[in-house]
C-alpha cells in the first residue's frame, strides 16, 4: 500500500510540475522565433483628428511621394532638415499606409525607395535630397523597420516581390551591420554597435523568416535588453546615454514599444506610465529613480506610448495619452490646421507628425 501510495503521489507532482511548466511558457515566455502578433487594439474616438493631421502632412509635408523633413530648409549639413527625406520618414509612411489599407499609396513609398534610397550596400540611405546624389551610410533602426513593412505589406495584400526586396535586405544587414552578435549603428565598419533602440525586435522575428539568425540575434539581444532595464520603470541603462546621466524618454520608449511588439509584458511600466499622466505629463528625459529632468513635452513622447497602449490592449493608457497628443495638436482654424506644429516659429518636424498618425 504504501508503494502505491508513493507513486500516486509521485504521479501527482510530476502532474503539478508539467502544468506549472506549460503555465509559466504560456504566460511569461515569449518565443522570439515566432511572427509578431498581428492584433493590436483599434480605439475609436480621435479619426476626426487623424484626418486634419493626413491633410496637413499631404499640404505641407508630401510632394510626388517624398515626405520632407520640416517645413523650414535649410543647407544641408549634418543635422537633416527641410528637403532632406529620411529613411525613418519612408518606413513609418510605410507602416501608415499599411495601417489604413492603402495598397497604391505604399507602393509609391516602395518605388522610391528601390529607385532613390538603395546605397552602395544595398541598403537605405539614412537620407536623401531630391537631385542630389550623395553617398551616404545607412541607419540600421530604418532598414529594419522598412523590411518589417515590407513583410507586413506582403502578408496582408499578397506581394511576393516585397518579400525579395526584404530579404535582399535581411542579407545585407547581416553582411554589414552585424558585430559581435550585436547590431552595427550603420553600414560602415568604422560604426559603434548600436543602441539598444535600434532593436526592432518584431522586424528581426520577420526577416527570420529568410535566415534563422536573426532568431537567435532576437533571442540573444531581448535578454540583453531586460537585463538593462531599471526595476519597475520604461527605462534602460544603454551605455550611450549612461555618460549623460538621464534617460531620454523618446529613444526609452520605443525600446519598451518594440519589446510590446513581440508580445512582452510589462505591468509595472505601464503603472508608471498612467500615474505620470494622471498626474502631469511625459518629459524629455528622466533620472534613473523616474523623476523628470526637464519639462519639455513632444507629440512623439506621447504618440510613441500610444503605440505601446495599442499594443498592450491597454484601453485606459491609451486614453490618458492620446487626450494629451491631442491637447498639442493644432486645431484652430488656420492654414496650418491639424498639424504638430509651433506657430510661432513654424517648425514642424516628420518624426512628429508620422507617429501621431500612427497613434490615432
Amino acid at each position: 500500500m504504501r508503494r502505491k501510495d508513493f507513486l500516486k503521489k509521485l504521479s501527482f507532482t510530476l502532474l503539478l510540475v508539467i502544468l506549472g511548466m506549460g503555465i509559466y511558457y504560456l504566460y511569461f515566455v515569449k518565443e522570439t522565433n515566432e511572427i509578431p502578433e498581428k492584433t493590436e487594439a483599434d480605439y475609436s474616438g480621435y479619426e476626426e483628428e487623424r484626418l486634419a493631421l493626413e491633410s496637413f502632412i499631404n499640404r505641407y509635408f508630401i510632394e510626388d511621394g517624398f515626405f520632407r523633413t520640416n517645413l523650414t530648409d535649410s543647407p544641408q549639413g549634418e543635422i537633416a532638415s527641410g528637403e532632406d527625406i529620411l529613411s525613418e520618414s519612408l518606413g513609418l509612411l510605410m507602416l501608415y499606409y499599411l495601417k489604413i489599407d492603402q495598397p497604391e499609396k505604399f507602393d509609391v513609398q516602395v518605388t522610391i525607395l528601390s529607385e532613390h534610397f538603395m546605397n552602395y550596400n544595398k541598403l537605405v540611405k539614412c537620407r536623401i535630397r531630391r537631385e542630389i546624389e550623395k553617398k551616404t551610410v545607412n541607419a540600421t533602426i530604418d532598414d529594419l523597420r522598412i523590411a518589417k513593412a515590407l513583410m507586413m505589406a506582403a502578408d496582408k495584400w499578397q506581394r511576393d516581390e516585397y518579400k525579395v526586396i526584404a530579404e535582399e535586405l535581411s542579407t545585407h544587414l547581416l553582411t554589414h551591420c552585424i558585430i559581435e552578435d550585436q547590431l552595427r549603428s550603420y553600414d560602415s565598419p568604422e560604426s559603434p554597435k548600436a543602441p539598444l533602440v535600434y532593436y526592432d525586435l518584431g522586424a528581426m522575428q520577420w526577416l527570420g523568416q529568410f535566415n534563422k539568425e536573426w532568431y537567435r540575434l532576437a533571442d540573444i539581444n531581448v535578454d540583453n535588453i531586460l537585463n538593462s532595464q531599471v526595476k519597475g520603470l520604461p527605462f534602460y541603462q544603454d551605455t550611450r546615454f549612461l555618460a549623460e546621466n538621464q534617460f531620454p524618454a523618446v529613444e526609452n520608449f520605443m525600446i519598451m514599444m518594440h519589446l510590446s511588439e513581440i508580445g512582452i509584458k510589462d505591468p509595472q511600466s505601464l503603472n508608471w506610465l498612467k500615474d505620470q499622466l494622471r498626474q502631469q505629463g511625459l518629459y524629455g528625459s528622466y533620472s534613473i529613480e523616474g523623476k523628470p529632468l526637464n519639462t519639455i513635452e513632444s507629440p512623439a513622447i506621447y504618440a510613441i506610448v500610444a503605440r505601446i497602449a495599442q499594443r498592450n490592449h491597454d484601453e485606459e493608457l491609451y486614453y490618458l495619452v492620446v487626450n494629451r497628443l491631442k491637447s498639442m495638436q493644432n486645431l484652430e482654424d488656420n492654414e496650418y490646421y491639424g498639424g504638430f506644429i509651433d506657430l510661432n516659429q513654424l517648425s514642424a518636424f516628420s518624426f512628429d507628425q508620422l507617429f501621431s498618425l500612427l497613434a490615432y
